[in-house]
């Protein structure tokens, strides 16, 4: 979003889902931007932690890596929550490793999906929605967003034809 200098209309910006957690939350968008934001405390972590609660569906745990306080984070969560563009939606997903079980639960989601994550022909060519790429082999959290090199330009994320995707194309 930086990059492309737009504001963040989305609440998930700076923050962890469980990959899980976040296709059950997409498939369930509408219903869980209904539900009260409420503080988890979870003593494992230094940072704050939300859940959001669906009767019949489940919970889905939010950590606020980014933000020093729930106070914080939840006033930006509904600040970014109340811009949604319902219209013009998008869905990215990536991650160290994906399982069959839940890149079908991903096939499940109404809204325009990518899924990034290590080069997997099987998934590849089961899901279109699939984009594998070598450096998720070494994958941590944020190297998406590095620069390739020292003195480089591009970054791991430039791979990706994120633009084509945003502008609706499949591939």
């Amino acid at each position: 979003m930086h990059d492309l200098s737009l504001r963040f209309n989305s609440p998930t910006i700076n923050l962890y889902i469980q990959p899980k957690d976040f296709i059950k939350f997409v498939r369930n968008l509408k219903d869980y931007m209904r539900c009260e934001l409420e503080e988890f405390h979870d003593a494992s972590v230094g940072f704050p932690v939300g859940r959001l609660s669906l009767p019949n569906v489940g919970n889905v745990y939010i950590k606020f890596v980014h933000y020093s306080s729930f106070k914080c984070a939840k006033e930006k969560w509904e600040e970014r929550k109340n811009r949604i563009d319902w219209n013009n939606l998008f869905v990215l997903l990536e991650g160290p490793s994906f399982s069959s079980e839940l890149l079908d639960m991903c096939a499940e989601v109404e809204y325009p999906l990518s899924v990034m994550g290590p080069k997997n022909a099987e998934f590849e060519s089961a899901h279109p929605f699939y984009h594998g790429f070598k450096w998720y082999n070494n994958w941590r959290s944020g190297k998406s967003l590095d620069y390739k090199h020292i003195f480089s330009l591009k970054r791991y994320l430039d791979d990706y034809d994120y633009i084509s995707f945003l502008n609706g194309n499949k591939s």
